[in-house]
């Protein structure tokens, strides 16, 4: 890769105050917990948050204590198109993955397949995995409606949203659990980390035992730890990102089946990161709504993209990646291509359908069709605060011109 200014496909930078107070985290560490606990539950209007070392933590975690609730439930409903850590997660639990088909235009669950799992499955299933995908709000009042069963929980999967809204409410409180990841690219960043939210009880008495008794970072974790967020605070400049892209180790944009990953506490050094956490995403999120109304209006009249936008015309949305439907894969494809070669930051999404990985069995006869379709069409452009106005008309050019 040329050396050239290059867009981060997302981004949640850290400045050197969060980096400052990740240090005094780490010396009070209690306090730092304190508050970050005090203020989440306080902003979600939740009874309980639980800090752990990243998403797919959070998600076993909260598996661990469902099935404590019902152990005689072992199957999980997820949408087929999704990130690899949800059933990475599933997978390490012990627990069967249901992946249902999605709609591709709303990217909800395809309501007749839903119902045929729900009807199918109904005695053995544990949850339904409810995904705000980049940010975009799923209908979970139409999710509780389909499921009559009130043994079935509703996890709402909202790594990629936190700060975003449905309605006057944020995500992640209309379901039984929350999901929240800090990792980066993500809303808010502490490097990695989780965060579980809710105000049922008896989730919520099954979990804290649990969390309380996780081993914390070792000493050498924290300093792996500090090292890399000062190195990917400077490093994710768009002057400068070229040169972690061109690193293979790092894994940026990877997303991978990875069932072996700890499960440990979140440190003091990431609960200071995100101290003055609120106000960090409240500045975050305006400077992403303000760049998906950008491409809203730059993107209305192109015949060879669909708006996923669009199916929420009175939202004020913030997504940490702006997504799109190139009607033609091939045309998908070239246009990564020169995205890649001009540095703007454009790429896919998922590398397949969840039910394709062939680490995990699945009943063979739950379709994935249009699960497929997106994978082959989806398109994510950057609309992170280092993405300039101009970096905006850039790309909608770009996307023009190769689209002739």
């Amino acid at each position: 890769m040329p050396i050239k200014r290059t867009l981060p496909p997302a981004s949640a930078p850290l400045s050197v105050g969060d980096i400052i107070h990740g240090f005094a985290g780490l010396t009070w560490s209690r306090k730092a917990f304190d508050h970050v606990t005090t203020t989440i539950c306080k902003v979600f209007s939740v009874d309980h948050a639980f800090f752990v070392s990243s998403g797919k933590t959070a998600i076993t975690l909260t598996l661990q204590a469902l099935t404590k609730i019902h152990p005689e439930r072992t199957m999980l409903v997820i949408p087929s198109f999704n990130c690899y850590s949800v059933p990475s997660a599933i997978f390490r639990s012990g627990l069967t993955v249901l992946p249902c088909d999605i709609d591709p235009q709303t990217l909800d669950f395809d309501q007749n397949e839903l119902g045929n799992i729900l009807e199918r499955y109904s005695v053995q299933i544990l949850a339904v995995f409810a995904t705000h995908f980049w940010g975009l709000p799923f209908d979970i009042a139409a999710l509780r409606s389909r499921i009559k069963d009130p043994s079935i929980a509703i996890i709402e999967d909202a790594a990629q949203a936190m700060g975003s809204t449905s309605g006057s409410k944020p995500v992640g409180i209309s379901g039984d659990v929350g999901i929240f990841s800090l990792s980066r690219g993500k809303a808010l960043s502490a490097g990695e980390g989780g965060i579980i939210i809710t105000s049922n009880k008896a989730i919520a008495a099954e979990l804290k035992p649990v969390v309380d008794t996780l081993p914390g970072y070792t000493p050498v974790q924290i300093v792996k730890l500090v090292i890399t967020n000062i190195i990917l605070s400077i490093c994710i400049s768009p002057w400068i990102f070229w040169l972690p892209k061109m690193l293979p180790f790092l894994k940026l944009g990877e997303t991978l089946f990875e069932p072996d990953f700890p499960l440990l506490k979140l440190s003091g050094f990431q609960a200071g990161l995100i101290k003055n956490w609120q106000k960090k995403l409240k500045w975050l999120s305006t400077e992403r709504a303000l760049r998906v109304t950008l491409y809203n209006e730059k993107l209305k009249s192109s015949n060879h993209i669909t708006l996923l936008t669009n199916v929420w015309p009175n939202e004020n949305l913030s997504c940490i990646r702006y997504p799109v439907i190139v009607k033609d894969k091939t045309l998908r494809d070239r246009l990564i291509m020169e995205s890649e070669k001009q540095g703007l930051g454009l790429s896919a999404a998922y590398p397949d359908t969840i039910n394709s990985i062939k680490e995990i069995t699945i009943p063979e006869d739950l379709p994935h069709r249009n699960a497929r379709y997106l994978v082959d069409h989806i398109l994510t452009l950057p609309c992170h605060p280092l993405v300039t106005r101009r970096d905006v008309d850039r790309i909608v050019a770009m996307i023009g011109s190769v689209s002739c």
